[in-house]
């Protein structure tokens, strides 16, 4: 058999999905109905997708991905791909974001267990009878434990790209199990206001600043 010339093998393409034609256009698009179908998901679709969002990645970024790397949308780093197996990211503003892709699969599952622990903890919280927990407890109770969440996330960076868009969709589907649906927390665009300095203050130990901009927004 010949040898077949393989470059994706060694030349690795960057990933900015925002260089794809017309991307804005149809990720504005896939926000608008990916924000629409989960408030007709039942709580139990809520719990397992918030645990394992590649599917939602895949779809979301379906088309927009370097020509023969489509595996970059729906795969985390470290997954047996050529290009994503020993594939590590960094964010200039935040060293600390992007763990060694060898490490990612491992701690995606512990995230996922994570998220068992507070579903189970927010359902026991929305179990309560009002006069001893009020509504507005419950509600901010959920946006604390989703803001938690929506760090952990971003600090593993699972992904090539696209990390912030599958962190701000986790919120959202931690709010809607408990019927709670953001009026503006979008998946794409950004939210606009003090989103990244509420996010920045997260990680230096201000918690408050993130989970009253994700309260603003419901």
């Amino acid at each position: 058999m010949p040898l077949v010339d393989m470059p994706s093998l060694i030349e690795c393409p960057e990933w900015n999905y925002r260089s794809a034609a017309d991307s804005s256009e149809l990720l504005v698009q896939r926000n608008r109905a990916l924000l629409l179908w989960i408030r007709t998901y039942p709580p139990q679709i809520c719990e397992i997708l918030s645990r394992d969002t590649r599917s939602w990645h895949r779809d979301f970024f379906a088309g927009l991905t370097p020509k023969g790397f489509a595996y970059y949308a729906g795969h985390y780093r470290g997954e047996n791909f050529p290009c994503l197996k020993e594939r590590e990211v960094g964010v200039p503003s935040d060293p600390t974001l992007g763990h060694a892709a060898v490490t990612v699969q491992l701690e995606m599952k512990a995230f996922a267990n994570s998220l068992d622990d507070i579903f189970r903890t927010l359902k026991i919280s929305w179990g309560a009878q009002e006069v001893l927990f009020s509504r507005e407890q419950k509600v901010y109770r959920t946006v604390e434990l989703a803001a938690a969440a929506f760090a952990d996330f971003l600090h593993i960076h699972p992904y090539l790209d696209g990390n912030g868009h599958m962190g701000r969709l986790l919120v959202v589907a931690i709010l809607a199990r408990f019927g709670i649906y953001p009026a503006r927390w979008p998946v794409d665009p950004r939210p606009p206001g003090p989103y990244g300095e509420a996010l920045k203050e997260y990680r230096l130990g201000n918690r408050a600043k993130l989970e009253l901009f994700i309260l603003n927004c419901i």
